[in-house]
């Protein structure tokens, strides 16, 4: 339904010139049949009424490739399954995606699978990718998890490099890899992979990152090239326009086919056609027609931001842009009735640059406005900076565009000298473009970040990452937030730093690295401080955080970080100067003082220094709630700690696959003498703390569940442990 009243709102602009009431009836007519049929067909053909069963199940299924894709060390395949054999009653047809170590057969090819089948993983972790969610918007409803044993077994032949490869090698000659390099291949292809963070963001924030998806810019400006050289060639000019759409379309097959610009081909195709028959152009008409062409062919692209961002920005440019433009052109031109070949030169090329930059600033400013649900939905920024970014870096876009065209062509004519000649100047112009960037990322007001409303009370994010890694997120009303941890280089990229610019932070203003951060190749050692006010802890337990970040603030036992009057972060391992050569034993043991409540963070600390803990000062252990990870070869938790500690709830990290059942099962047993609510990261997710006073909340970001404590039942109440005393002595 949202689908039939979003394309039927959009082809409203095409039809407000029907001169009679009754074209309008038939033309609304004809765009809901038009967008009925697109949605049942496409709905059909991906077997969207299949689904995954609610528990993993064993199964052999047999279907047709429908798509694949080959990475640099995995396949990805999926699979329009017709017949599925399991034990369970499974129900198909369905559409599934699974991977594999060696590529697939061709896409229509028949293939039959072992495995595991079960449904997408939600996102476990606030801010992180949505991958369910992403998957049924592609009518994908099922995973299929192939043993690694049988993943390279199923019958195929190595695919020969296919000529949108051939195509990106030739973009660049020599095929160089340098920051000047990433931005052209964006630029060209809109493959971003090769760009950095720090690429990412500056672009971002000076609102040019549009530039990066190949759209109606590049598109047009190949069929004006393609057109022009044929006329120079002294081509018709019916037949020069005529070779512009199979140009415009290879060029929008080779970056991938995205909706930018495979739109950008079809408005190109049907304007020159209602061109070349003589009839009127209406560009609104071009945007519908062309969205419901994509939409027929996939109904799902109208709830991916690509599709969202690409027509949005074209109607603004087009609606509110040239509204703008047209109350601005009358007071651009000189006195109108001295005609224009009595104007001097310098007249004629004031009104000319005036209009230029006018023209350029009405088209930002509806596509800003345009956009600007859309980024401050997905990236909580707006971006008046793009204003002064695109005056300047259109320009320098289309020096791109045409250089690496010539360079595609100079390849393919075995000109070598002339290509890297050509390469050479688009590099230059590459980096050009990223020194303007960052200039107009800089300028005062030119990103405005949309700030969500601060929590309230103190909140505590305990992350749910992969192979043990931990981390932990602080806020607190009108701060920035503390991270403790940061785990490997993509958790911190792709879990923590999007959460973080979910709430409106690009980094933390303190961050406390401890050995796991290290030893993860996390990122302590890929981003060093941040000049910006923020501090940085290190734990003197990590040797190697220290070497690497020699300007931050080494933490020790007794260490106190003051946060708020009423919230500080208190350091209980390891002591000054210690040292130790295991992993579980450099931990780091941290405790949140908030109120009257008392949060310990044990993270995976090993045996080694829980008993340091313990031999310390035992009788100051004392907290509400306990947040355990998995060490490598130590149990998380004993009983002589949980004896001191008298925990109302125990959050437990998920447990690596490297973890053995057998101590699990011990420590299963050990949590059932405690007495206290266990809450498993493993079956809800990131846990989230909110504390309210006297009250403290924890919610499970995907189960939903939740719990309450009350600080009504102090310490007193808990006096009696279900663990003896001679036990404690003799732990």
């Amino acid at each position: 339904m949202a689908t039939l009243a979003v394309l039927a709102a959009c082809y409203l602009p095409s039809i407000r010139n029907a001169r009679r009431p009754r074209k309008v009836t038939h033309r609304v007519a004809l765009a809901a049949l038009m967008v009925v049929a697109a949605h049942l067909w496409h709905s059909h053909r991906i077997h969207v009424h299949g689904e995954a069963p609610a528990h993993p199940h064993h199964v052999t299924i047999h279907g047709t490739i429908a798509s694949s894709k080959t990475y640099s060390w995995r396949s990805e395949a999926v699979i329009d399954v017709s017949e599925i054999e399991s034990t369970a009653p499974i129900n198909a047809p369905l559409r599934l995606i699974t991977t594999s170590t060696s590529p697939f057969p061709a896409n229509g090819s028949p293939i039959t699978l072992e495995g595991t089948l079960t449904s997408p993983a939600a996102a476990r972790n606030p801010g992180e990718f949505d991958h369910r969610t992403f998957l049924r918007s592609r009518g994908i409803r099922a995973e299929l998890l192939v043993p690694h044993h049988l993943r390279n077994l199923h019958p195929t032949t190595p695919k020969p490099p296919s000529w949108r490869d051939h195509t990106k090698d030739l973009v660049l000659h020599g095929n160089p890899q340098s920051p000047a390099a990433a931005v052209v291949r964006a630029t060209l292809l809109g493959d971003r992979s090769s760009l950095t963070p720090d690429q990412l963001t500056t672009f971002r924030h000076a609102g040019v990152f549009h530039l990066f998806a190949v759209s109606g810019l590049h598109v047009g400006l190949l069929g004006v090239l393609v057109t022009t050289a044929a006329r120079l060639l002294k081509a018709p000019l019916k037949l020069s326009l005529i070779l512009a759409p199979p140009a415009m379309f290879i060029y929008a097959l080779a970056v991938g086919s995205p909706p930018s610009a495979m739109r950008a081909a079809w408005m190109g195709t049907i304007g020159i056609t209602i061109f070349l028959i003589d009839r009127k152009v209406r560009v609104t008409n071009l945007i519908c027609i062309a969205a419901l062409l994509l939409l027929i062919n996939d109904s799902y692209l109208l709830f991916q931001p690509a599709f969202q961002f690409s027509f949005s920005a074209l109607l603004g440019l087009v609606i509110v842009g040239s509204s703008l433009y047209q109350k601005l052109d009358s007071t651009l031109d000189h006195d109108p009735f001295i005609p224009k070949r009595l104007l001097t030169r310098t007249q004629r090329a004031t009104t000319v640059t005036s209009k230029f930059l006018a023209g350029n600033a009405c088209a930002s400013l509806g596509a800003i406005a345009a956009t600007a649900p859309f980024s401050i939905h997905y990236f909580n920024l707006v971006t008046p900076a793009s204003i002064v970014g695109n005056l300047l870096l259109w320009p320098l876009t289309l020096a791109i565009i045409s250089c690496g065209l010539a360079t595609v062509l100079a390849s393919i004519a075995h000109l070598h000298f002339i290509a890297a000649g050509l390469t050479s100047l688009n590099l230059m112009l590459g980096g050009l473009a990223e020194r303007v960037a960052t200039q107009c990322a800089q300028l005062p007001g030119g990103s405005l970040t949309i700030t969500h409303d601060p929590p309230e009370t103190a909140r505590l994010t305990i992350y749910d990452l992969d192979d043990a890694a931990c981390s932990t997120l602080l806020e607190l009303p009108d701060q920035r937030p503390l991270a403790v941890g940061s785990g490997r280089t993509d958790m911190w990229r792709y879990t923590i730093q999007r959460h973080l610019t979910q709430i409106s932070h690009n980094t933390p203003a303190n961050w406390i690295v401890h050995h796991d951060s290290v030893t993860h190749n996390g990122y302590a050692l890929t981003h060093p401080a941040k000049p910006d006010g923020s501090t940085t802890y290190v734990s003197e337990a990590s040797t190697i955080a220290q070497l690497t970040l020699p300007d931050a603030h080494p933490l020790a036992r007794g260490h106190h970080i003051p946060l708020t009057p009423n919230t500080s972060l208190e350091i209980l391992f390891p002591p000054a100067g210690f040292s130790a050569a295991r992993q579980d034993d450099r931990q780091l043991i941290t405790r949140v003082h908030c109120g009257n409540w008392r949060i310990l963070l044990l993270d995976a600390a090993g045996f080694l220094p829980c008993a340091t803990v313990l031999a310390h000062a035992p009788e100051t252990l004392r907290a509400d709630i306990v947040v355990g990870g998995w060490p490598n070869h130590d149990v998380p938790l004993t009983s002589a700690l949980l004896h001191y500690i008298k925990p109302k709830a125990i959050i437990l990290r998920s447990p690596p696959i490297s973890i053995p059942h057998a101590r699990q099962r011990k420590l299963n047993q050990l949590l059932e003498q405690s007495g206290a609510t266990i809450i498993r990261l493993r079956d809800h997710g990131a846990a989230i703390i909110e504390i309210d006073g006297q009250s403290l909340r924890v919610t499970g970001h995907v189960s939903g569940h939740h719990w309450e404590f009350n600080q009504s039942a102090d310490a007193s109440d808990r006096s009696s442990s279900p663990y003896p005393a001679t036990a404690v002595q003799n732990q």
